[in-house]
């Protein structure tokens, strides 16, 4: 099973803010540097960014956030980070509501989903109480969202309880008196509630407890807590709290639509239990770059990009699309074509060979085939001599020997029994000495006295009317002789 305390131990890593409903938010309203970190744009880059060689390295991607691209994980067309800034260095937001949200209309295509619904509550909001700012209407909003917001949380505190009854009876009055004193906590003041202090304290309880199914279990309930970043209600009691102005919510819908750099290969990966080769670092090199939106970027930290695949199913069929785009980009100059490949190399290898992209449309030079050739290599950050490091070859098979690439699937015609058949797809009737047969291997699965019956009427054809009375006639005998005797002879 892939789930484990990794996953949540570098969810607690990163850096959040001190109060919980959330746990991906700091890099907008709370300027630090997570684990994995990444760029908004150069005016605003994070200190691990600032030599020069690197700044240059990532110019050809960030040019292209005008030009509207779509984030590889979860497939949003992403924000240009200079716009973004530009409405926080020109507090557009200073204005009343009514101004704010036309304003944020022109990009409510771009937010993700618990964003877009805050937005279409605040419209509701704005039409009955025009003369209310942005965070009035979240505190009004509150007073319903909170109660939702502890019967979620209570609910997912009864069902950790639940699985806790099937480990050591006092073990799981430790983890009851836990519960209840979160339970206390969140009843009495849900803003001294921390979701990711609540993770941490039931690992240190079941750290000494073996490594189990339901140890593992009862981790994973906890990390289904609702935070502002998956769910309505943690959203508006966060932002309804003093701290956060109008300026704060208004940029906050948007910047989780912003167009970042992630680092295909993190910069601090998890190394538990892996070689020097395996637990290398990823380079701020542009071979280990690409363009994210704000939020998956944020959500995966230093996962591997398998976990990230598990999250987001429809990673397989985004990742194509913005790899097709940037095949489009390099086959008009604005992109190298190298760095085409060396990104399908690099996906495939942080994936373990399961992201496979198509790169047909790309046209090969000698060059780029080479290339192709050769192992994967991590890159190397730029001004170091540092030692080449070749991971090991992927094992075969890592995964299922098979690829679909577009147009390869042709469309199935289901053909029915009461459907014509295509000219295309006419199959000859054989003799008649072979009728039967025929109509034996042709038809659909039914019955034997149905098929017995089909083949009677085709080597004797009677007329429509004939059969419907003869039917008829069956019908009104049965139900004549059920009458009388009670039973069918």
């Amino acid at each position: 099973m892939r789930i484990s305390n990794i996953y949540f131990q570098t969810r607690a890593n990163m850096k959040n803010n001190q109060y919980d409903y959330s746990s991906q938010y700091s890099p907008v309203l709370k300027q630090g540097i997570q684990q994995d970190t990444f760029c908004r744009s150069d005016k605003i880059a994070a200190p691990a960014f600032t030599a020069k060689q690197e700044q240059i390295s990532r110019d050809p991607l960030t040019k292209l956030y005008k030009e509207h691209l779509t984030c590889i994980c979860c497939g949003r067309t992403m924000i240009d980070p200079k716009v973004i800034e530009d409405m926080r260095e020109n507090h557009v937001f200073r204005c009343p509501t009514k101004d704010a949200i036309k304003i944020l209309e022109k990009y409510e295509n771009n937010m993700h989903t618990v964003e877009k619904s805050v937005f279409n509550l605040l419209k509701e909001q704005n039409n009955l109480y025009p003369d209310r700012s942005i965070q009035q209407h979240l505190i009004e909003l509150k007073k319903t969202h909170e109660i939702k917001l502890i019967q979620k949380q209570v609910g997912i505190f009864k069902l950790i309880d639940k699985y806790a009854e099937k480990i050591k009876p006092e073990l799981h009055d430790e983890i009851r008196t836990y519960l209840l004193d979160s339970f206390n906590t969140i009843k009495e003041n849900g803003s001294d509630f921390s979701r990711i202090k609540f993770i941490k304290g039931l690992e240190s309880i079941l750290q000494n407890y073996p490594n189990t199914a339901n140890k593992e279990k009862l981790i994973r309930l906890a990390g289904k807590l609702p935070t502002a970043y998956d769910d309505i209600d943690a959203f508006i009691v966060k932002y309804s709290k003093p701290k956060y102005t109008s300026e704060n919510i208004a940029i906050r819908l948007l910047s989780y639509s912003m167009a970042t750099i992630e680092h295909i290969h993190p910069q601090t990966p998890d190394t538990t239990g892996k070689t020097e080769a395996e637990a290398v670092k990823g380079a701020n090199h542009l071979y280990n770059y690409v363009p994210e939106c704000m939020r998956c970027n944020s959500f995966r930290s230093n996962k591997p990009m398998v976990y990230q695949l598990e999250d987001y199913p429809e990673m397989f069929i985004n990742a194509q699309k913005a790899f097709d785009r940037y095949i489009d980009f390099a086959e008009q100059g604005k992109l190298s074509k190298m760095y085409i490949i060396k990104l399908y190399k690099a996906l495939r290898q942080e994936s373990e060979g399961v992201l496979d992209l198509d790169y047909s449309k790309l046209k090969l030079t000698k060059e780029l085939r080479k290339e192709l050739e050769k192992p994967f290599t991590y890159p190397i950050n730029p001004g170091k001599k540092d030692v080449v490091i070749v991971p090991k070859p992927l094992p075969e098979p890592k995964t299922l020997p098979i690829t679909i690439r577009e147009g390869e699937v042709k469309e199935l015609n289901v053909i029915t029994q009461n459907d014509e058949v295509n000219s295309s797809t006419q199959i000859k009737e054989p003799e008649n000495s072979q009728k039967e047969e025929f109509e034996i291997r042709m038809s659909p699965i039914i019955s034997k006295k149905k098929l017995k019956r089909k083949i009677a009427q085709a080597n004797n054809p009677q007329p429509k009317e004939k059969l419907i009375s003869q039917k008829n006639k069956k019908t009104k005998e049965n139900k004549e002789t059920v009458r009388r005797n009670g039973f069918r002879r």
